[in-house]
Formats: structure tokens, sequence, C-alpha cells
């Protein structure tokens, strides 16, 4: 196929990297889990348990036994030297960096199939990138965990998106609207959604190529920026 690219500038623990990795191996939802269950010889599926649940036990095997033949051949398929798929990671925090390395390897990928850096989202160069064929998706700090640096972090991706990946689309997730204007460009959609007691949105981005610098494009960036700013 024509590949893909997905990165994530600030991975911290590797959750949108392995959770996309686990839908680029077609793995169904809940199939790790089942599998670290199955060792009870009393378990019962938790859908199962649902007091509407109508569909007989033969049936919930045979559709077990076929997600897990799709996640055996979706694995086989992702950790292929000549895989297409490609997905990348970079963290600055060493520890959250080793929980993101034991999350991908505890999900059952390897180095070829994740690849993560620990650099400062400012110097990370993304080894892989395919035009027109590249996804950003990040959740950077706005106050949840982390309270330190937090303008700063934004600062960084506003410097990595433009210099790292014109042309990409990019999807950051935040719980905070006035961080999000730091990074001064155009939002293209926002769509909200709630976890746990937060209120957040996912905000796409289409990230333009960077222009060739020169006075006149210089005042034109800037007053494109005070344009576009979003509130």
């Amino acid at each position: 196929g024509l590949g893909a690219v997905l990165v994530d500038p600030m991975a911290g623990s590797g959750t949108f990297c392995i959770e996309a990795a686990l839908m680029a191996a077609d793995v169904a939802p809940g199939l790790i889990r089942q599998r670290y269950a199955e060792g009870g010889k009393d378990y019962i599926p938790p859908a199962m348990r649902w007091k509407d649940y109508t569909t007989t036990p033969d049936t919930w095997n045979a559709l077990l036994t076929e997600a897990i033949q799709r996640r055996k051949e979706g694995m086989k398929w992702l950790t292929d030297p000549e895989s297409t798929c490609v997905i990348q990671g970079n963290e600055q925090y060493r520890p959250a960096l080793e929980l993101a390395k034991s999350g991908s390897a505890g999900a059952g990928f390897n180095e070829q199939s994740i690849t993560y850096q620990n650099q400062d989202c400012l110097n990370y160069h993304p080894p892989t990138m395919i035009p027109g064929r590249t996804i950003v998706a990040t959740n950077p700090p706005w106050g949840l965990r982390l309270d330190t640096d937090i303008e700063e972090s934004w600062g960084s991706l506003k410097q990595f998106l433009r210099k790292e990946v014109g042309g990409c689309e990019a999807w950051v997730l935040c719980g905070n609207k006035d961080l999000t204007r730091i990074l001064r460009m155009k939002q293209t959609k926002r769509i909200p959604i709630r976890t746990g007691e937060e209120d957040l949105r996912w905000v796409q981005y289409h990230v333009f190529p960077p222009k060739v610098a020169s006075p006149e494009t210089d005042v034109a960036e800037n007053k494109e920026e005070e344009e576009v700013f979003v509130q």
C-alpha cells in the first residue's frame, strides 16, 4: 500500500502510539484483557453479564476465535520489517518513556512496530515522513497532571509543528483552550469529548508547509497569524 505514519512528539506513557498500533494490527478492543483473564475456569466475559445479552456462548466463542485470528494476522503484518505502517513517539521525560516502552512490549509490539526517542519536542526529528500520509496526534500537558513549564511545552510543540511536519494533519488533545492559542494556528475542526470529570477538545490543524523566509513573507505571515488567532 501507500503506507501511513503516525507521530506523537509528546508521547508520555505511549497511550496514543499503542492505541494506534492496536488499531493498525486489527486487535479487537478488550482482546488483550481477555487474554490475561482466560486462566480462570469460571471467567465470564463482561459482555455476557449484561442484562440484555442474548448471544449464546457458542456465538461468543466463535467471535472470539475470529478476533484472535485477526489479531495474529495483523500483528504479523505490523511487526514485519517491510510493513508500511510507521508509528513514532517521542518523550522528553525518561520515566514516562520507559513506561511507554514497557507498555508497548506488554501489548505485544516490538521496536519495529513502535519506535521511541528521548528528546525535547523542540529538537525531535521524526525519522520517517510520508507527504500526505502522515498524521500527528498528541496530548501536551495542560495542567491536569503536570503544572510546570506548560507554556514552554506548547511553545516547543508550535515550533515542532512548523519545522517538522509542514503539509501534514495534526490532532491535539487539550482541556484548556487558552493554551491552544500559543500555537497561533487556525483550527480546522474541534471535537468535544468528556473523560472522567474533564471536558476536553480534540483540535484539528492542517499544518502549512514552511515558507521561504523574506521580509515580505514575514510581514504577511504575522498578519495572517493575527487573523486566524482563535479565542
